[in-house]
């Protein structure tokens, strides 16, 4: 696999349901008085632990922390202190005391079915809490939620409740664009290509890809191209024409940061899938010509990965092209109510991201047999915007050098 399609695989899956909101057992304590203007408290959930006489004490404590925003890692993952704030994440308090509690649960507790941790670790009371919560009225609480949840994906002995149902929530058509995307991420850890063909994973993400958001379609993407990575030829090849699908769809797509995306959607997969494919080269060596920078950058190194020596000149051509090569969104709001952004893994070189790095790159994959290596410059600089141009800039001087003397003559 190609160093530009060497990225870190995160994936997704699965189907359930959410559990019931009960009333709280007798040894949740009842919310306290609300305070004219104050967040309304929400519902207590049964299956808190019982709290003793000191953790009741601690309790209070950690309440406070919460609400003062004061509490620290060492506060969460003190010794007992999982019990306590799972019982706060259960309790009828406000929003904004039971959302950071529920984080706090990232600290006092180990992943599930860990070894050698000092921590209890995240079992089926602090999930059903967890997937309860999923349905609460604060965004804060539904992301943090969804947050610790990741967790139970992450290890190979997956939790199929929780995938069951961060799946159903990606699927749920009254579930807002911010809640699919959230769980969409919340399912990433998954890293068992056996496991995400078990549970429909393919079919989750293909949906996705069609959803009338465009950032929920690019983060589809972005996980549809480390399924790509990960499944590689052992994919059904009944699945081929649709993958192919999403990438020429991307491709066409109104939204140029979507092209940038499927244009290097596309690499990916017929570097995977059909690379002796020659009408899928020419589709993708024809890229270079395209106006938008992060198109051209993905043509370079389809030029490079594939090796098509008939268009090498057109590399050469790419190495006076400063465009930034990039593919992003931002402006749509998550689930804590704040501007998020996502950006497309599938970009993995040395800063600058720009075109004409990827095309100095692509030519260091002609230098083999009778030509001698092309052996760019190291990048390494002061930091400064200077510094690093400067160092772009040798290594670009390199590559055009190498190209005159070993390829200009025959162009």
């Amino acid at each position: 696999m190609s160093h530009l399609t060497q990225f870190a695989v995160r994936l997704l899956l699965g189907p359930a349901a959410l559990l019931p909101v009960a009333a709280a057992a007798q040894e949740l304590p009842p919310a306290a008085a609300p305070v004219p203007g104050a967040e309304a408290p929400l519902a207590a959930l049964a299956g808190a632990p019982k709290l003793d006489a000191a953790a009741t004490v601690r309790r209070a404590e950690l309440i406070e922390l919460l609400r003062t925003k004061k509490m620290a890692y060492a506060d969460a993952a003190k010794p007992g202190s999982g019990p306590v704030l799972l019982h706060i994440a259960a309790s009828a308090e406000p929003g904004s005391v039971v959302a950071p509690a529920i984080q706090g649960l990232q600290m006092a507790y180990a992943l599930p079915h860990s070894k050698g941790s000092t921590q209890p670790p995240l079992d089926t009371a602090v999930r059903d809490i967890l997937l309860a919560r999923l349905e609460a009225p604060h965004g804060k609480v539904r992301a943090a939620s969804l947050s610790v949840l990741s967790r139970y994906v992450m290890v190979d002995a997956y939790d199929a409740k929780v995938v069951d149902q961060l799946v159903a929530l990606v699927r749920q058509p009254g579930a807002s664009a911010a809640q699919r995307h959230d769980a969409m991420n919340a399912l990433v850890g998954m890293a068992n290509a056996k496991v995400q063909r078990l549970h429909g994973f393919i079919e989750v993400i293909l949906e996705a890809c069609q959803a009338p958001e465009p950032f929920v379609r690019f983060a589809a993407m972005n996980r549809l191209v480390s399924y790509q990575a990960l499944v590689g030829t052992a994919m059904d090849p009944k699945l081929a024409p649709r993958l192919e699908s999403v990438w020429r769809k991307a491709l066409q797509d109104s939204d140029p940061q979507m092209r940038g995306a499927g244009a290097h959607g596309f690499l990916s997969f017929v570097e995977t899938y059909a690379a002796s494919s020659q009408p899928h080269i020419d589709a993708l060596v024809a890229l270079v010509d395209d106006p938008l920078p992060t198109v051209r950058a993905a043509g370079a190194v389809a030029i490079g990965n594939l090796k098509v020596q008939a268009k090498v000149a057109a590399l050469a051509k790419l190495l006076d092209d400063p465009a930034e090569v990039r593919a992003s969104m931002s402006g749509f709001l998550g689930l804590v109510g704040v501007p998020n952004s996502l950006n497309f893994e599938v970009f993995a070189i040395e800063s600058p991201n720009e075109v004409r790095h990827y095309a100095a790159l692509a030519l260091v994959m002609f230098s083999s047999g009778d030509k001698p290596f092309l052996e760019l410059p190291s990048m390494d600089n002061d930091g400064s915007s200077e510094g690093e141009a400067k160092a772009l800039k040798a290594r670009v001087d390199k590559a055009k050098a190498w190209y005159t003397k070993h390829f200009a003559k025959r162009q």
